[in-house]
């Protein structure tokens, strides 16, 4: 429910599906977006912040060929 992470100290980060009511600030971004299910639709202006894992995962593919198969262990 709630995450912290060195990668943004002084941040907490919090699932905010899980609270009921309002808080006393907007969200600032959508984190582990990769993870987020299909068939959900984010049509909000809200960066959206890839894990460490999907960063490494994204930049493989810019650097990949296009059309060069996905080395083992790509998901």
């Amino acid at each position: 429910m709630f995450f912290e992470s060195k990668r943004w100290p002084g941040e907490v980060h919090v699932a905010r599906a899980l609270i009921e009511g309002s808080l006393d600030r907007e969200p600032t971004a959508h984190v582990f977006f990769e993870s987020h299910v299909p068939w959900l639709q984010v049509n909000d202006n809200l960066p959206k912040r890839l894990s460490p894992s999907g960063q490494a995962q994204a930049t493989a593919q810019r650097k990949r060929p296009e059309g060069a198969p996905a080395e083992e262990g790509d998901a």
